[in-house]
Order: C-alpha cells, then structure tokens, then sequence
C-alpha cells in the first residue's frame, strides 16, 4: 500500500477502519470480535465499549456487556476508534506504520485465538482480572470512576452493582470450543484476504 504526494496522510487509517467494518460470512463479527482488541492494543475511550448493531444471544459475554451499557452502535464506536487512530497520527505516527502494525496484530491474535490452549489461558487471565477488581475495593471505584467519566450513570451505581455485573461476565468467559477455534482460521484466512495490502511485507 503507497500513497502519492496527492493523498491524504490519513487515508490509511480510513481505509484500516475499512476493512475492519466489512463483516463476510467467514468473519461475520469481525467489527465486534477484531475491532476490541485493536482498541484495547492504542487505548481511548473506544477501550470501555464492545460495537455492538444487534441483540446478542442471551446468556453470553455480549449479553451482559448491553445490560450493563458497555456497547455502542458501530457507527458510534467507530468514531471513538478513528479519534484516538487519529491522535496517535498526531504524535507523529506513520500512519501506514501504524495501520500496518495494527493489521498484523489482528492477524496475530486470530491465529492465537485459533490455539485453543493459549486462547483459554487469555480468557482465564481476563476473568482473574475482572475478579481481581471485585475483590479490591479501590480498584473498583478505579474502574467505576473510569466508566462514569464516559457514562455518568455509572456514577450512580454501587460497589455490589458494578461488582455483580463484572461477576457475570467472567463466569461466561468458558474455554474455546472446536467449532469457535475452527471459526477462528476461518476469520484468520478472511482477514489475510481482506488487509492483504496492510500485510505486505515490502
């Protein structure tokens, strides 16, 4: 991917922001699965937030990530990505640098998702996290104080409220499945042929 002298700079966050949109049938939650760990690797206010377009089925992470307002319509989340994409540009970031770092890190973390073993050791460390916060008082109000600095009704809510929600969402965090891991190369495929010229080497 190069740019010639009439371009904008900031084409290839646009055109990174993209390809992590388009959703095909063999990465069909690929804004909502990918597009979190992109925010989770630059930071911003698009970290607190899972995209979420539709209902999600009950009884699963995304389930209770809506009832406790942690998801926002895509075009919503999307915005919050491009500003921090954005900012980090600002410092002097490359941004085909940047956006290529960040395509192959998506690439990445799908072939890590693939591994079954090492994909349950992540989730295990994200539910140990999640409960290391119910157990510490401070670190929860850390944590409420963060959210209710994107959405002041956190402000309102208790201790046993945050907690019980945090709780709810780690006891769904269960060890990959065949099928999910089978999911995963397939998304992992998809993506090498949607970023391919993100993924280029030369």
């Amino acid at each position: 991917m190069f740019l010639d002298e009439n371009s904008d700079p900031n084409e290839p966050i646009e055109s990174f922001l993209r390809i992590l949109q388009v959703e095909p049938d063999d990465d069909p939650h690929r804004l909502t699965n990918a597009g979190s760990y992109v925010a989770l690797a630059v930071g911003g206010d698009a970290t607190y937030y899972t995209p979420l377009d539709e209902d999600p089925a009950p009884d699963t992470v995304l389930a209770e990530k809506k009832a406790n307002g942690q998801t926002l319509p895509s075009v919503e989340w999307i915005r919050l990505l491009r500003q921090r994409l954005l900012e980090i540009a600002d410092t002097g970031v490359d941004p085909v640098f940047l956006t290529r770092s960040l395509a192959h890190y998506v690439a990445d973390w799908y072939r890590s998702m693939g591994d079954t073993a090492r994909a349950d050791e992540d989730r295990a460390r994200s539910r140990e996290g999640m409960l290391s916060l119910v157990e510490d008082p401070a670190k929860l109000d850390s944590y409420r104080r963060r959210l209710a600095a994107l959405d002041p009704e956190y402000a309102s809510k208790s201790d046993d409220e945050i907690a019980e929600g945090l709780r709810r969402v780690a006891d769904k965090m269960r060890p990959t499945s065949p099928d999910e891991a089978l999911g995963r190369w397939a998304s992992l495929r998809a993506w090498e042929r949607d970023a391919a010229d993100f993924l280029e080497t030369s």
